[in-house]
């Protein structure tokens, strides 16, 4: 994947790049007026998708929060996307969902961190939909199969990485429809 960047700024490490968005988020956001006065902020410096997928789920976070709904989170969504130059919204979800679903149908075991990679990718996947992006209900039943597959085979981990990903009573968390933390799906 390239690296996305807004014309005469420098490349910028991932690491780097995350770390100025977080700092943007750490500063936190005032009034619903500036949702995209921060958007715009944190969107200044080039980004890979991944980082702009973890843009879009702190934006759909912070959206809900301040009550925004509707078509003010699509225009968000849009907002977001004129930020980042060659960015396709489709594309990203599409590779948030088949690296999800690679996770969760691996077979065995997976590490800790990769269960949390699963929640997260799947918590990417669900943003987009919350910020209006046209559904694709296909994907999202497949995608929601895999991570109660990966679920009946490591529920404890699942459960934890689902609720660390956005809070334990999210809306995110009842989109997984994951049961218990030690029982199976």
């Amino acid at each position: 994947m390239r690296l996305l960047r807004t014309e005469g700024r420098p490349r910028l490490s991932a690491a780097s790049a995350a770390r100025r968005v977080v700092s943007e988020l750490e500063r936190g956001m005032g009034p619903r007026d500036d949702l995209e006065g921060w958007l715009r902020r944190a969107c200044r410096r080039g980004h890979r998708p991944h980082q702009v997928l973890g843009l879009v789920v702190k934006l759909e976070a912070r959206s809900r929060a301040l009550g925004v709904d509707g078509e003010e989170r699509r225009q968000l969504l849009a907002a977001l996307g004129a930020e980042v130059p060659g960015l396709d919204f489709e594309v990203l979800r599409g590779q948030a969902h088949e690296y999800a679903c690679h996770l969760a149908l691996s077979p065995g075991r997976l590490l800790y961190e990769e269960v949390f990679r699963l929640a997260s990718s799947c918590q990417e996947f669900w943003a987009l939909g919350e910020l209006g992006l046209a559904p694709d209900v296909a994907r999202e039943q497949e995608l929601r199969e895999a991570l109660r597959a990966r679920h009946r085979l490591q529920p404890g981990d699942v459960h934890d990485a689902v609720q660390r990903a956005d809070g334990a009573k999210s809306p995110f968390v009842a989109w997984c429809g994951l049961s218990g933390r030690d029982q199976v799906g």
